[in-house]
């Protein structure tokens, strides 16, 4: 089944919200930049969902977890139906691994 769209739930729109205003205290323009190219590699999600790798985690692997790195963030999302739906952007820094089971809830 094609894709018709790519949805952000919320906690990825303030995710992204947040990683924006945080470059953009020292550079506005590479704020903007970084905000676009997520978006775009989003939005590519949409002509190529299993673009992004499996998650690592078993558990997560199984529930078609998915990971799409837009250094240095990560995009975690799953297909559902004809949807690409992005749960999380965060920090490839950030220990991700451990909010492997907030992500299964």
């Amino acid at each position: 089944m094609p894709i018709s769209k790519v949805e952000f739930l919320q906690d990825a729109v303030d995710d992204l919200e947040e990683l924006v205003e945080y470059i953009a205290k020292d550079n506005v323009t590479e704020a903007e930049k970084m905000y676009k190219r997520v978006i775009d590699h989003a939005q590519e999600l949409k002509d190529f969902p299993r673009r992004g790798m499996p998650v690592p985690d078993e558990k997560m692997k199984k529930s078609g977890w998915r990971m799409l790195f837009v250094p240095p963030y990560v995009l975690f999302y799953r297909i559902i139906d004809d949807c690409v739906v992005i749960y999380r952007i965060l920090h490839g820094a950030s220990n991700y691994p451990a909010l492997y089971d907030k992500f299964n809830q």
